[in-house]
């Protein structure tokens, strides 16, 4: 903005002036003395209305579902009047003015709108007008078909120590919305978590400060402007103190899962040597669960249940360049055998 602005003597210049030039403005003179400053001038800048938000905005609505649809403008003075349209692709139809309200500031207009069949799914156009002029880029509003996410699957407990994990799973149908991930730790019999934890751009969570031999239960949850999914439970996880000598011991049996008879995401069975000990139970999905495919991606997989190229890497080498021939040492003991007499 500097390069639009002129010093001279008692004077300000503002040129090319735009609605970021409006503020407050205040001179100040220097010298030897010291430093004087002038009374505030607020400066206003008038423009026609503009979209507050220039990037289209996603609405989800089912069918039949009341929504209401905000258009947020900026503009001075107040806008007096809006409009709306929409558009499906088919026609462009400009709708009521009872379908709509205006603010008693007149910044925003507020639409009453409801879905009824396919064809009332497709974009929405709102315009302002003020003593000065029209908009004239219009706000867009996309809406699309939408309802609460599906559940997040495939969760696995990864870099487990006597007081920490990770806890990561691979997100499910957004329900066409932009979703974020909820996960909640109970200790067992409490209803209030002692974790709550949100990861906005993945299903991925570091838990830490776990107290050790306390039985926990993980609860994951999807999340967008409609509500919550279904939670992935996992139940019954302790985390255990590692003991010194027993790392020689767990690599004589897989960790024990009881898995209850609930549909059930898929599970990830890592073999204890490559973690410290966790006990997990019980992994469930809670009532109304969606169904979940049973296969995944090989790089999804534990590393240590991924298989190169699906052949076998057992491969058998000789010790010793010297091979064994039977027969030949057979017949050279028979040449050079003893007479009967001697044995």
């Amino acid at each position: 903005m500097s390069n639009r602005i002129i010093h001279s003597n008692q004077s300000l210049v503002l040129q090319k002036v735009t609605k970021q030039s409006a503020g407050v403005y205040r001179c100040s003179v220097v010298n030897s003395e010291g430093e004087t400053v002038s009374d505030e001038l607020h400066f206003r800048v008038q423009y026609a209305p503009t979209c507050k938000n220039d990037k289209i905005v996603i609405v989800g609505a089912s069918r039949g579902e009341n929504i209401d649809v905000v258009c947020e403008i900026e503009s001075d003075p107040p806008a007096k009047s809006y409009k709306w349209k929409f558009n499906n692709s088919g026609e462009t139809l400009e709708l009521e003015p009872e379908r709509f309200s205006k603010t008693s500031n007149g910044s925003s207009s507020i639409l009453k709108y409801t879905p009824v069949t396919e064809l009332d799914y497709g974009s929405l156009s709102c315009w302002a007008s003020n003593i000065l002029g029209h908009q004239v880029n219009p706000c867009l509003f996309q809406v699309v078909a939408a309802g609460k996410p599906f559940p997040v699957k495939n969760c696995t407990l990864t870099n487990q120590t006597s007081n920490s994990v990770e806890v990561y799973c691979q997100p499910g149908f957004d329900g066409g919305l932009p979703q974020h991930f909820l996960l909640e730790l109970h200790t067992v019999n409490s209803l209030v978590p002692q974790y709550n934890v949100t990861s906005y751009s993945e299903p991925y969570f570091f838990l830490e400060h776990l107290e050790t031999d306390v039985t926990f239960k993980i609860m994951v949850f999807a999340v967008n402007s409609k509500g919550r999914s279904v939670a992935v439970i996992l139940e019954e996880i302790t985390l255990k103190e590692k003991r010194a000598g027993a790392a020689e011991n767990e690599d004589n049996h897989l960790m024990s899962l009881n898995v209850s008879e609930e549909p059930l995401s898929d599970l990830f069975l890592r073999h204890p040597s490559s973690v410290a000990p966790l006990a997990v139970n019980q992994y469930q999905q809670s009532t109304n669960p969606v169904p979940m495919v049973g296969t995944f991606p090989r790089d999804s997989r534990p590393r240590d249940l991924c298989v190169g190229n699906g052949n076998s890497s057992t491969v058998l080498t000789r010790t010793s360049d010297f091979e064994i021939n039977g027969l030949a040492i057979k017949e050279r003991l028979m040449a050079n055998r003893l007479p009967e007499s001697c044995v």
